[in-house]
């Protein structure tokens, strides 16, 4: 229930912002766009007509061209008060502040994730579409990194539209106890004439099995536990400058028999909010994390982008 609650009101927040002409500041008012295209090329002039197959746009050297936008990799316009810079886009547009959304990055590039400074996780788009990632815990020790867990996930987009995409992902961890399967997938939804406003929802599984040792009769036995939990997220951000947005997020996690910590009066999953501060290749994200006994903390995240 709190699930679609938290849906609607992120949904209701978002036609309202975009009602809002304040969405339009002066920051947007020059229409010059830049096109990059998957291949690599950059385009830069006035877009002239534009809808959900072909962007028509009329450049000084090669004059008015007809784009088809499933070779497109992303739009933006220049700022008004700095006409040699470009308004950036959110060069992490795999990840909201927990969940994966369904957007890929381009081609070829690769990318160090950074989470609250023991958690690292790497990042390679082979092709278009297709997201490959390695995880673990930074290696402060050796005991450390070979205790902690390791992953690799896999994410594919599917459905690449102006406005919507939609992707689907997996991926595996373990450790010295416990082996852990995701599955899942994540629809991303594009408001507003420059993508002012993002809304992020994704739905998955885990499959749990653990290691466990009970004493019985002087000795211990060993048993397998598994477990299937169903978690979920829906999160929202507003571009709120050129390089800045404010983001809200909702995840939750269904309590499986191997996460006794979790005390399912008190946990009811994590909200987060904060604010992402992104340049062409770097962002960052600081916000705050509530759900874990009640308690506020900090969640800080960085990432860095090679293309």
């Amino acid at each position: 229930m709190k699930f679609w609650f938290s849906i609607i009101l992120l949904l209701l927040s978002a036609f309202a912002c975009c009602e809002d002409d304040s969405l339009n500041p002066a920051l947007y008012k020059k229409k010059t766009a830049v096109v990059d295209m998957k291949n690599g090329d950059r385009l830069i002039g006035t877009i002239k007509f534009e809808n959900d197959s072909v962007i028509v746009i009329n450049t000084d050297n090669l004059g008015q061209l007809t784009l088809n936008r499933d070779f497109i990799a992303k739009k933006y316009y220049t700022d008004l008060n700095k006409p040699d810079h470009f308004v950036q886009t959110d060069p992490n547009l795999n990840s909201f502040l927990i969940a994966p959304t369904a957007e890929c990055n381009l081609p070829g590039s690769f990318y160090i994730s950074d989470y609250e400074l023991i958690y690292l996780n790497f990042g390679y788009v082979p092709i278009n579409d297709l997201h490959i990632g390695v995880g673990c815990f930074f290696p402060i020790t050796r005991e450390f990194f070979d205790e902690s867990p390791k992953s690799i996930g896999v994410k594919y987009r599917f459905l690449d539209r102006p406005a919507l995409d939609l992707a689907v992902m997996g991926s595996a961890s373990t450790d010295h106890f416990n082996n852990n399967f995701t599955y899942g997938g994540a629809l991303t939804y594009r408001i507003g004439e420059y993508d002012r406003c993002i809304i992020n929802l994704y739905l998955g599984g885990i499959h749990s099995e653990s290691d466990t040792y009970y004493y019985d009769d002087y000795d211990y036995e060993k048993r397998k536990i598994t477990s299937d939990r169903l978690n979920y997220s829906a999160g929202i951000s507003f571009q709120t400058g050129t390089n800045t947005k404010f983001m809200l997020e909702h995840f939750n996690l269904e309590k499986g028999e191997n996460m006794n910590y979790l005390d399912d009066e008190f946990f009811n999953g994590l909200t987060l909010f904060g604010v992402r501060f992104f340049g062409e290749n770097v962002s960052c994200d600081l916000a705050a994390v509530f759900g874990l006994e009640n308690v506020l903390l900090p969640w800080v995240n960085v990432n860095y982008y090679l293309r």
